[in-house]
């Protein structure tokens, strides 16, 4: 199959550093590789179950690309899975990210990746504000400050995420003018991230398009479900 490196027109696509997912050989499962979860600043934790699809997937990308098998991975929005990794010779910056393509559509993984006896799942929901008891994976997007137009679209309850220097905001791809809306299920969304972050700053979305503050002094609030009719485009490959 065809391999396409991530773009940044292609958003919302890049995992960072923090996406916390990762694969590894599992000493409990004779050795075989596994996909775990990696708490920040403490052991990694394995899947509940095994994942062979997606754990062949993402370890065929790192070696034809040079890399050694294992290491870190994403599942964005829309569970387009993303690979990242050391970037080869000839590459711009250290890393990069590269997802796999079957018949032009980027690999998908829908099955829940569940720990700790399912304690730890990415499809629960909570109540808006109360903690967030999921994985802290997914993609980290930045909610503006009240009152605060960024460029280049001047406007105010920007969502933004920057790609390899490159920031898109959310008002380019929502499909809805004006923006901000003041109906429907986007307004909703944003005044419920307007009331988790007063001032702004990080969240998460993941592979289920649950959104929580990423800030781990604040219990990682829970804010809702992202309208995906309305939000970021998902990776198109087009080439």
């Amino acid at each position: 199959m065809p391999i396409s490196r991530v773009t940044p027109k292609r958003v919302p696509v890049s995992p960072g550093k923090d996406s916390r997912f990762t694969i590894r050989t599992n000493p409990q499962q004779n050795g075989e590789w596994w996909v775990y979860y990696k708490p920040q600043g403490a052991d990694p934790i394995p899947a509940d179950q095994a994942h062979p699809e997606l754990v062949e997937r993402v370890n065929r990308l790192k070696e034809i690309e040079g890399n050694q098998p294992g290491g870190s991975f994403s599942i964005n929005e829309y569970s387009q899975v993303i690979a990242r990794m050391n970037a080869p010779a000839g590459y711009a910056g250290n890393a990069i990210h590269v997802v796999d393509i079957a018949d032009g559509d980027v690999f998908r993984y829908d099955t829940p990746i569940t720990f700790q006896a399912g304690a730890l799942s990415p499809s629960v929901t909570p109540e808006e504000g109360e903690p967030w008891p999921g994985p802290l994976c997914g993609t980290t997007y930045t909610f503006s400050a009240p009152n605060a137009p960024r460029a280049p679209s001047n406007l105010v309850d920007e969502v933004r995420i920057e790609v390899n220097g490159v920031m898109s905001q959310l008002s380019a791809h929502c499909g809805l003018t004006p923006y901000p809306p003041t109906t429907g299920a986007l307004a909703l969304f944003l005044s419920a991230l307007r009331r988790q972050l007063p001032t702004g700053g990080p969240f998460r979305v993941n592979e289920f398009g649950r959104a929580f503050v990423s800030d781990a002094g604040r219990d990682n609030p829970f804010i809702g479900i992202v309208p995906l009719q309305n939000w970021f485009r998902r990776i198109l490959i087009t080439d």
